[in-house]
């Protein structure tokens, strides 16, 4: 089985990154290219802070840092743009963190299901491991049809696809031979 890499045009990269960064034109080919096996990973929307309030309980949003206004308007237009673009998203599978599975909701591109292997994996060290293997595992068994997307966590991110990925907050999956590919969007400085 072949994926192909899921191209990404400039508008896409302006919905998916929170900061000042934009996408080198040069060859960047349009989303529209997206095979029907692809795999779109990303970390939730903005949502100001670093880790979880001392109150912290999963089952309370109130509890939890939460998406900005910011992270609402992003997730939305992320979705947007995806339909705009003609992108079957045919499954939409999240973390059950409440800014993750907001983003996903936001987006409007799908049924959102929880998915225990992208839980955020600095609240959940102890099972780092296994939860990245079962990850790779999920996006591995992906055959579609359509597109996979995934909202998750930063730190998964970085241990799917390294600190670039996270950085960025976005990363992209393909076979490969031995496994699972996963390449960060490639971003430029901001303007």
């Amino acid at each position: 089985m072949h994926w192909k890499l899921v191209p990404i045009c400039t508008a896409i990269v302006a919905a998916f990154v929170a900061s000042a960064h934009s996408q080198d034109n040069t060859g960047a080919p349009g989303l529209r290219d997206a095979g029907s096996h692809s795999v779109i990973l990303m970390r939730h929307r903005d949502a100001p802070g670093d880790g979880e309030p001392a109150s912290f309980r999963l089952a309370d949003c109130s509890t939890q840092r939460n998406l900005s206004d910011k992270g609402r308007e992003q997730a939305s237009a992320l979705g947007a743009v995806l339909r705009e673009r003609g992108i079957r998203v045919t499954k939409v599978v999240s973390s059950q963190w409440c800014r993750a599975r907001e983003t996903a909701e936001l987006m409007k591109i799908g049924k959102v299901e929880h998915e225990p292997a992208f839980d955020n994996l600095s609240f959940n060290k102890a099972q780092a491991k296994e939860l990245t293997e079962r990850a790779r595992a999920v996006i591995a068994a992906w055959q579609g049809p359509g597109v996979l997307v995934v909202v998750t966590h930063d730190s998964n991110l970085k241990a799917l696809a390294g600190a670039d990925a996270a950085r960025i907050g976005m990363v992209l999956a393909d076979a490969a031979e031995g496994g699972v590919r996963f390449r960060p969007l490639a971003l430029s400085a901001g303007h």
